[in-house]
């Protein structure tokens, strides 16, 4: 079955992989195993964390790959089932991001400039990781396979409408007025001789 034939929500790993695929080779000398994808050319680096909203299609398919293959070791680690992360959790922004965290709070860890203790921190992030995770998922029908339905149903529509279409969504542009009413009123308030 190729791409264009396959039905909604079957077979998603192949997008990801088909971005991987057609990202720009790297230039000679570069090492693409070791450095994040980051932001897009010209923004400040930032220590190696991963601003998902920035990243371009390809960056966000390499930075999935990764996280996907720690993901997977920390699941066969830790002998979490899928009431913690289901096999779609790359389907779950949430779940990336929580996940994308641990990793960063894991590559912290592993810094030379810190002592064995900071393992046990970690662990602490893992068990917070891990609860906050299986209550995600609790309120979602994706223990066996995906269920965009009621993934879907979790989302609020004030939040789906802005996270569509942004400064012109509906409920951004109402929000924004009645943040600039109250703005006024406490402005009035604060000083009554202006008007």
């Amino acid at each position: 079955m190729t791409p264009n034939e396959s039905e909604p929500g079957e077979d998603w790993e192949w997008q990801v992989d088909e971005l991987v695929a057609s990202a720009p080779e790297p230039a000679a000398g570069d090492d693409d195993q070791q450095a994040p994808a980051g932001p897009p050319a010209g923004a400040p680096a930032i220590t190696g964390l991963v601003d998902w909203w920035s990243l371009t299609p390809a960056q966000r398919a390499s930075e999935l790959a990764a996280l996907r293959l720690w993901v997977g070791r920390l699941v066969a680690c830790y002998r979490w089932d899928s009431s913690t992360v289901p096999a779609c959790w790359e389907q779950h922004e949430a779940a990336i991001r929580m996940l994308d965290a641990l990793r960063q709070s894991y590559r912290s860890a592993l810094s030379p400039d810190m002592g064995g203790s900071v393992m046990v921190a970690w662990h602490r992030d893992l068990a917070f990781v891990r609860q906050e995770l299986r209550e995600y998922f609790a309120g979602l029908a994706c223990r066996t396979r995906h269920d965009p339905v009621s993934h879907d149903a979790a989302l609020q529509s004030w939040a789906k409408d802005i996270d569509e279409h942004g400064r012109l969504a509906d409920t951004w542009i109402k929000g924004q007025e009645r943040a600039y009413q109250a703005y006024q009123r406490q402005a009035r308030d604060w000083d009554p001789g202006r008007s």
